[in-house]
């Protein structure tokens, strides 16, 4: 009876050390060209964007098409910080009063903005120039990029520790400031 249940111990640990540790480590493996993949498409994305100060449907659809094409559902944001300075006045309906102050504030548009103007109701064609969304120097643009779904890196770690574990997130943040307006 010992001798079966040593041979049944051996042949299972046999198993995970020669099959489900390898996948596993496959699987993890995997997952990081998945991480580089999209932080690569992030990347020169925004720099796209930082170098020609706009964002055209183009632009967009094809950095879509990069993520996707990984096999994984992804959330993708993007934020636009414009620097607006509003003179300082103690009257103002009366110039004399100015302070040769300026209060510095940050205006942000997200995504759901800048889709109306990349996408709007009507039939123009995605190369017009009325769908760029236009960016100034100075200006901050960042694009953010997760996950919504486990990696099989995920699902096969959980399985070999029986937890249920947070599990690792894709996520990819990459902004800048914008350097160029090339329009």
């Amino acid at each position: 009876m010992v001798d079966a249940l040593s041979k049944l111990l051996g042949i299972i640990i046999a198993i995970l050390l020669l099959f489900i540790f390898p996948l596993q480590e496959s699987y993890a493996r995997q997952a990081d060209i998945q991480y580089l993949n999209v932080f690569k498409s992030t990347t020169e994305f925004t720099d796209a964007i930082r170098d020609k100060g706009y964002i055209t449907p183009r632009m967009w659809l094809d950095f879509q098409d990069e993520i996707t094409q990984l096999g994984m559902m992804m959330d993708i944001n993007m934020e636009h910080f414009s620097k607006q300075y509003d003179p300082i006045y103690d009257d103002p309906l009366e110039p004399a009063t100015f302070h040769e102050e300026f209060l510095v504030r940050h205006e942000i548009t997200n995504t759901a903005g800048i889709m109306e103007v990349l996408f709007p109701n009507n039939t123009e064609p995605k190369e017009a120039l009325t769908r760029r969304y236009l960016l100034k120097i100075g200006d901050y643009v960042q694009v953010i990029v997760h996950n919504r779904q486990q990696t099989a890196a995920d699902v096969m770690l959980e399985w070999l520790t029986s937890s249920f574990a947070e599990w690792k997130r894709i996520d990819v943040s990459v902004g800048g400031m914008v350097r160029n307006e090339d329009y």
